[in-house]
């Protein structure tokens, strides 16, 4: 089974603009009613993407495609509304999809745009954020005028977070090296009084990493 990995995109466009990108439908599940959101090849911001569908109206080459053009064998989008979009993707952040959206968003507006994506593996084996800003290029007419480029991701992990607040909060190191460590269990700090639970605390590191990169 892959990795979860989940997915908070942020776009800089008017809302009116941005829900145009994306297509969905209502369906009926056993616990009701939700919103589907159709499958990448389906999406209006992907209409600019080469693909081919077979007599029964199946992506052909679906894995290659999906990892060329999402940058993930797979990709849930759970929520896409007035500029941002959450989810999550098999083993690797979808990167190749922020730079789609943008891609279509910049020449359909005629003008740039930005986005910012912050992921996370499910076991932290990689947190880590990407930015996407659309150029402007003088084509021919035919041609669309604006690109998207993703710049390289700003990352860290679970080793390095974790050492992190072993160097913060040096009375844990010894917890941690024990048989007896749970994520989940209050740590007093002799000397402070001060409780710590371990896995709250690296929520903290990990989002202070998101918001300081």
């Amino acid at each position: 089974m892959a990795n979860h990995v989940y997915f908070h995109i942020d776009v800089d466009v008017r809302e009116d603009e941005f829900n145009n990108a994306f297509k969905s439908e209502e369906v009926e599940t056993q616990w009701g009613k939700r919103i589907d959101f159709l499958s990448m090849e389906h999406q209006p911001f992907y209409s600019h993407v080469d693909k081919t569908f077979d007599k029964d109206g199946w992506l052909e080459g679906s894995f290659d495609w999906y990892c060329n053009n999402v940058g993930a064998k797979w990709i849930d989008v759970e929520e896409a509304n007035d500029g941002f979009v959450y989810g999550h993707s098999a083993w690797s952040p979808p990167i190749a999809f922020v730079e789609n959206l943008v891609h279509y968003l910049s020449n359909k507006i005629d003008n740039e745009v930005n986005a910012t994506m912050t992921y996370e593996d499910e076991f932290r084996n990689f947190v880590g954020k990407v930015y996407v800003q659309s150029y402007y290029h003088d084509g021919d007419v035919d041609e669309e005028k604006w690109y998207a480029v993703a710049g390289d991701p700003i990352e860290t992990d679970g080793d390095e977070l974790m050492e992190q607040m072993l160097n913060d909060y040096p009375f844990l190191r010894k917890e941690y090296e024990g048989d007896d460590f749970d994520w989940f269990e209050l740590y007093k700090d002799k000397e402070s009084d001060e409780k710590i639970c371990p896995s709250e605390l690296m929520d903290d590191y990990v989002h202070n990493f998101m918001e300081n990169n």
